[in-house]
């Protein structure tokens, strides 16, 4: 009785190396499965209920990376577009100053006409208050 019972210890401690070896190399799904209301028995159900957890919090773990990477596509969709947008205001801004340059060169330029305009009108507003020797003559006459 004792052999057969030593046996049968020895079988299950070589399945359950075996099965742990699996959950190793990553099989999480693969379970120790002993009926047995003994040690062995309460061992085969604390590891199995090891192994769902395990299997749970991969899940969680591998949802949180999705989630992360649809937050990065989001991200890198948003700053796409917030840099087209920068491009854009830029573009805006460059033609808003050179025409501004353009009015401002406009703007000195008649303000040089009209510069001009004045110091001939006020010449002859000058010559005009000074009598003409022409004039003069023919009045004479």
């Amino acid at each position: 009785m004792c052999s057969l019972s030593s046996r049968k210890v020895n079988e299950n401690h070589g399945r359950l190396q075996k099965i742990i070896e699996k959950t190793a190399n990553g099989d999480l799904v693969t379970e120790f499965a002993i009926k047995s209301n003994d040690e062995i028995g309460d061992l085969s159900k604390s590891y199995n209920s090891m192994l769902g957890k395990l299997r749970r919090l991969v899940e969680k773990v591998n949802g949180n990376a999705e989630s992360v990477t649809n937050a990065n596509a989001g991200l890198c969709q948003i700053a796409a577009e917030n840099s087209t947008a920068i491009t854009d205001v830029s573009r805006a801004i460059e033609e808003i100053a050179a025409g501004a340059s353009n009015q401002s060169e406009q703007v000195e330029h008649g303000a040089g006409t009209i510069q001009v305009l004045s110091g001939e009108i006020d010449g002859l507003s000058k010559n005009r208050r000074k009598p003409n020797p022409y004039w003069n003559l023919h009045l004479k006459k």
